[in-house]
């Protein structure tokens, strides 16, 4: 790999990194509602493409906050996904509260 490839490599990365609490955030405020698939998320947040969110939300399966709901069908594609839910919440009826294992970021 050449210099300059590293070098936008280690910023690319670096970008990633500085986003990453904000896509957390932004997942999981849309995985509270019903289980979704990486392309209807990214929709969601405003994202451009499946890939901005599938790490993300692989990270956040390894994690023990999100996990596998099975399978939806993917409009764009005709074919069948996985769809994500939140793994580990509790609502707290009285204030409707959503308390999410702590994510240490």
């Amino acid at each position: 790999m050449s210099i300059l490839a590293k070098i936008n490599q280690r910023e690319s990365l670096k970008k990633v990194e500085e986003i990453k609490p904000i896509l957390y955030t932004q997942i999981l405020a849309v995985l509270s509602d019903e289980p979704q698939t990486a392309r209807e998320i990214a929709r969601k947040i405003g994202r451009y493409t499946r890939q901005d969110v599938q790490p993300r939300l692989t990270e956040l399966m390894k994690l023990g906050i999100v996990k596998e709901a099975g399978k939806k069908k993917d409009k764009k594609t005709d074919r069948n996904v996985t769809a994500y839910v939140l793994d580990g919440v509790k609502i707290d009826p009285p204030g409707n509260e959503i308390q999410v294992k702590a994510i240490k970021l």
